[in-house]
């Protein structure tokens, strides 16, 4: 295959879940609009998650397992392909992504490499660094005079649909609001959702609906949908790994979830969200995003327990005030450009014939 490609480096799985993947397939969405393919190099056998892109028209291709220097086996495959200008993109927590001896790698055998980090430390010689993080604002980063930096809420990576929605939700109703969205990630391996669920059919104030989303590495549905049927009378809405997240998450009046990828897109449709932290990422940027006016942060997952889960959500059902505040406070934060400002950047990078001597945050 000739021409110009972009290659992803991430995976989703039940320890590291699916966040890293959305927010790649929402890159290579925008990307195939402008008549650029990509392909999704993953470690791990095939999944839930790489049925659903090869369902989307994307190709995977597993890498294998076994000893191998990782600049190498990129390389290699991507060379393979047959694209006369490749740019890698590398969405991962795994430290090794992070060795100077792997990004000069990568750039060393003529392939461009973009890092979606969350980390500061280290020396990054890539050609664009993306955290996207309110903490990203805050830190120094070492890089070469080449790299771009795409840092901050400004370069919020989304799928396209909640910057159509966040301007059909109209203003936040003073009264007392009654729709929930609960979500805790691709994976929840603690099963958060049952816990939230728990407490939500303990609550004095009735709710309409509790639309309930889980993942496709979730592995306690059964739990789930036995709870549903044992509590009638707590409206559970329940979806499987949905194609139609971000207009579930529209249809709410509040939402409980953790600290991912949600917390973004919620913020960016104006819904007052309630946060529990999964992570140790989760748990440093969480406060930092209730500090903006976002969300409520509960704490990490270990230290919340269904009484603060039930006050939280109650107190924010009665007052409109705090609603319209965070709701506002959300749509200031991420404009939903954040994708298409991105997607300038890998565009410049591919097609470039040179390095720029570019540094800034603006787009």
């Amino acid at each position: 295959m000739t021409g110009p490609r972009v290659f992803f480096r991430a995976d989703a799985d039940r320890l590291i879940g699916t966040g890293h993947m959305a927010r790649c397939r929402c890159l290579a969405r925008g990307l195939l609009k402008q008549g650029i393919p990509s392909s999704f190099l993953m470690a791990g056998p095939a999944s839930p998650v790489t049925d659903s892109l090869e369902r989307e028209g994307f190709e995977v291709l597993i890498l294998p397992k076994g000893p191998s220097d990782e600049a190498d086996a990129l390389a290699a495959v991507i060379s393979a392909s047959g694209a006369d200008r490749a740019l890698l993109i590398v969405d991962s927590p795994l430290p090794s992504f992070y060795s100077g001896d792997f990004q000069e790698g990568i750039r060393s055998r003529g392939v461009r490499l973009m890092m979606i980090a969350f980390r500061s430390e280290g020396h990054f010689n890539a050609d664009a660094l993306h955290n996207q993080n309110l903490l990203a604002l805050e830190e120094s980063y070492s890089v070469e005079l080449y790299t771009r930096l795409l840092l901050g809420p400004r370069y919020v990576i989304l799928d396209e649909r909640f910057s159509r929605l966040r301007d059909s939700r109209g203003d936040v109703p003073s009264g007392v609001a009654d729709r929930l969205f609960l979500f805790f990630g691709g994976a929840d391996v603690s099963n958060l959702t049952l816990k939230a669920l728990r407490s939500l059919a303990a609550m004095e104030q009735p709710l309409r609906r509790v639309i309930t989303v889980v993942g496709p590495l979730h592995g306690r549905l059964d739990e789930i949908s036995a709870f549903a049927r044992a509590n009638p009378a707590l409206p559970v809405d329940l979806h499987v790994n949905t194609p139609e997240m971000p207009e579930l998450m529209a249809e709410a009046d509040i939402a409980v979830t953790s600290g991912g990828l949600t917390i973004w897109e919620l913020a960016c449709i104006g819904v007052p969200n309630v946060v529990i932290s999964t992570s140790e990422r989760e748990r440093i940027h969480t406060p930092l995003m209730e500090k903006r006016g976002c969300c409520i942060c509960l704490g990490h997952e270990g230290e919340v327990t269904e009484n603060s889960i039930r006050a939280a959500v109650s107190g924010l059902m009665a007052n409109g005030k705090k609603r319209r505040e965070m709701a506002r406070a959300g749509l200031e934060l991420v404009d939903g450009r954040g994708t298409e400002r991105v997607i300038e950047q890998v565009m410049d990078l591919l097609m470039s014939e040179h390095n720029f001597e570019w540094k800034g945050g603006e787009a």
